[in-house]
């Protein structure tokens, strides 16, 4: 069995190894965040210093 993980980015399904870490963070932290929201939390990113 293979998984393959798949992000939608500018509305076309785009495999998760071909775009760069930074953008797939960015997004998946987006996610969890508003996701957090629909339930009744606070969320906030937190930005990496170093």
């Amino acid at each position: 069995m293979q998984i393959i993980s798949e992000i939608k980015v500018n509305g076309k399904w785009v495999n998760q190894d071909q775009l760069p870490e930074e953008v797939v963070a960015k997004i998946v932290a987006e996610t969890i965040c508003r996701a957090g929201r629909s339930v009744g939390f606070e969320t906030a990113i937190k930005k990496k210093t170093a």
